[in-house]
């Protein structure tokens, strides 16, 4: 996407009726602004493991991609967490603090993996809406 970004924002520059050398330099700071941003945007992103214990107790641990210690929280299934053949929105509520949004694509875990956390997920999903007695569904279970 920062590619095809790029490539319009540098048709759009060449498109405006400007000298080259002017057309060039803006071209120069706004690859450089793209590549910073990109840069930025790889040192940013985190790995996440997921344990759900079978009395349905969630703990989640963030490592940070910058090498600091990771972090660790018990955290519940939201009924807005998206289960779907290729992806899965998994939207955790910690104890404390504001809704973690966990993007887990299918080929980023192994088949095994991928299968024991969807039944997992469906199996709390269920058994959530059971204990609670109503009749309202989970997210797009």
């Amino acid at each position: 996407m920062l590619l095809i970004a790029m490539v319009a924002a540098a048709y759009s520059i060449f498109m405006l009726q400007l000298n080259n050398i002017l057309q060039f330099a803006l071209l120069f700071v706004l690859s450089t602004l793209m590549v910073a941003r990109f840069i930025l945007l790889i040192k940013r992103r985190s790995a996440y493991s997921l344990d759900i214990a079978a009395s349905g107790r969630m703990i989640i641990r963030k490592f940070p991609g910058n090498g600091k210690d990771a972090t660790v929280m018990v955290v519940q299934l939201c009924r807005e967490t998206t289960l779907w053949p290729c992806l899965m929105m998994l939207h955790l509520r910690p104890e404390q603090g504001v809704v973690q949004i966990v993007p887990v694509l299918r080929d980023s875990v192994d088949a095994s993996a991928w299968r024991a956390l969807s039944v997992s997920l469906r199996w709390l999903a269920v058994h959530e809406r059971n204990q609670k007695n109503t009749s309202l569904t989970m997210g797009n279970f």
